[in-house]
This record gives C-alpha cells, sequence and structure tokens, in this order.
C-alpha cells in the first residue's frame, strides 16, 4: 500500500463533507423513505411465496453457502489478512505514514459492522421472515434501548456493512494518493454491499432500509476514521 500523502485543509474538508456527511444522509434518507412508503415491504413481498407462507430463497443452499457463509468468511479473510499485513510492517518498517494508513484500513473496515451489531441488540425491530405478515409469528414493532431478550437482532444489516465495509479500501486509496485503489475500494464496496443486500433481502433476513442504514453506518464510520489521517500536517 502506497505511503501516506496529506491533502490540502480544503480537500479534507471535501472529503468529510462527501462522505462523512452527504453521502451518508443519502443512504439514510432513502432508507427512511423506503421504510414510510412500504417499499420495504413491496421488495420483500417479491421474495415471498404467500401461498406456502415463506420465503423460498431461504432454503436455497447455494445463496445460503455462497450468498452468505462464504462472502461474511472473505470479507473476515480480508480483514485479518489486512490485519496481519499491518501488525508485521509495524514490527518490521519504520515508515510511520504507512503503518497509519493500514492501520485506519483495519480499524474503518471493522468499526462500522461492530456498531452496527451493537443497535441490533438494542432495537425491537425483527426481520421480516419473523413477521406475520411474512409468514412469521411477530408483530411490527420499532421499540429502541429494548432488554435483549426483546431484541429483534435483525437492524441494521449485518450482512450487508461486511459488504459495504470495503468503503474503507476507497478511502485508503484517498490518503495514499493511489487513483486505482481508490476506485477499485469504491467498486468492491458499492457491488458487495449491493450483492450482500440482495441475498439477505431475497431470503427474508432484512428489509431494504437495514441494508441502506448499514451503507450509512459504513460510510459515515469510516470517512471519521480517516479524517485523522487527512488532516494537514505544518503549514499548508
Amino acid at each position: 500500500m502506497p505511503a501516506f500523502n496529506p491533502p490540502s485543509a480544503a480537500r479534507r474538508a471535501s472529503f468529510l463533507f462527501i462522505h462523512a456527511l452527504l453521502i451518508p444522509a443519502g443512504f439514510a434518507l432513502a432508507a427512511i423513505a423506503s421504510h414510510a412508503t412500504g417499499f420495504d415491504e413491496r421488495v420483500s413481498a417479491l421474495s415471498f411465496d404467500a401461498a406456502a407462507h415463506v420465503f423460498p430463497a431461504r432454503s436455497s443452499i447455494v445463496l445460503e453457502v455462497i450468498g452468505h457463509r462464504l462472502a461474511q468468511s472473505a470479507i473476515i479473510g480480508l480483514w485479518l489478512t489486512l490485519l496481519a499485513t499491518a501488525l508485521a510492517v509495524t514490527l518490521h518498517d519504520r515508515q510511520l505514514t504507512m503503518h497509519a494508513t493500514l492501520w485506519a484500513t483495519v480499524v474503518a473496515m471493522v468499526l462500522g459492522p461492530a456498531i452496527v451489531v451493537l443497535l441490533k441488540g438494542m432495537n425491537s425491530l425483527h426481520c421480516p421472515w419473523d413477521l406475520k405478515r411474512f409468514g412469521g409469528y411477530a408483530d411490527f414493532t420499532g421499540s429502541w434501548f429494548v432488554p435483549v431478550e426483546h431484541a429483534g437482532h435483525c437492524f441494521p444489516s449485518g450482512h450487508a456493512a461486511g459488504g459495504f465495509s470495503l468503503i474503507a479500501i476507497s478511502f485508503a486509496g484517498i490518503a495514499a494518493g493511489h487513483r486505482r485503489l481508490r476506485t477499485i475500494g469504491m467498486a468492491a464496496a458499492i457491488v458487495a454491499g449491493a450483492a450482500f443486500s440482495a441475498v439477505r433481502v431475497a431470503q427474508g433476513a432484512h428489509f431494504l432500509s437495514h441494508n441502506l442504514w448499514s451503507a450509512a453506518i459504513d460510510w459515515c464510520a469510516a470517512a471519521l476514521v480517516f479524517a485523522s489521517l487527512l488532516a494537514p500536517r505544518g503549514r499548508e
């Protein structure tokens, strides 16, 4: 990974405005609209077999093994590889700026998903497959700060958060002044996040809005991690 290249204060402000505020706000507003207009349910209904009262894709071995478990393992494997690289560079190389870029990537990739996991245990929102509307047992509730035993453990989407966490690689490219890494990271985050989201929506595990919120959280968290790295040093 190339060494860190500090940008100007104006570029840092632009980065924060776009990636810590504007894009996350766009995802959040789309999520709110999807939920408020009933678009969430209409999208999930496309994958629901009303006659059998099930989401057929939930029992798909291909989707579960490849689209869910292997995809999730791939993200974890990539993160562990980055962590091992950061540790190795820290132990054997004294280029502090490269340490910062690597460690920021490691932290940024895990921070968003960690926040998502924390939030999942704090609210009562259920997965579509748990709701009576989709053959489940639960009524829709949207309470927050509920006891753990009353938590829905579904909102936001953890799987989507894993895919969108790849935005950290794009931000590493921005910090390093590496345009190709920035582009690859951005494309990987969008493709993986969208694909992971589609799989879990088809399975009845999440509503569309759950995934959009995960994207907002990942994007903002990763941008804030890299903000300190993008801070100008010394005189402009």
